[in-house]
């Protein structure tokens, strides 16, 4: 890829998430023409909008990795936690 089709592909990236934050700040709900339909997450899906070279929706994209670091992250959490140093 040259160098005028990443700056090309950039502002593109650029107006997509921007109009995405707009439309949230606007609506609470970040969809607008420039993207793919961007239905709301809930409980049993996840939806996320990848804003990559192909902008996509990704549901559940992090679920297998949060699944298999939740352990060691519990663990890590349970062993440095001390419910004294919280500030109030």
């Amino acid at each position: 890829m040259e160098l005028s089709e990443m700056q090309a592909r950039a502002a593109e990236l650029e107006q997509q998430i921007f109009d995405a934050v707009l439309a949230f700040a606007r609506t609470g709900n970040p969809q607008h023409s420039g993207i793919p339909t961007w239905p709301a997450s809930t409980p049993q899906q996840e939806n996320i909008m990848l804003f990559d070279s192909a902008t996509r929706l990704a549901p559940n994209h992090d679920k297998a990795l949060i699944a298999a670091a939740l352990p060691a992250i519990s663990a890590l959490m349970a062993r440095n936690f001390d419910p004294d140093s919280i500030q109030h």
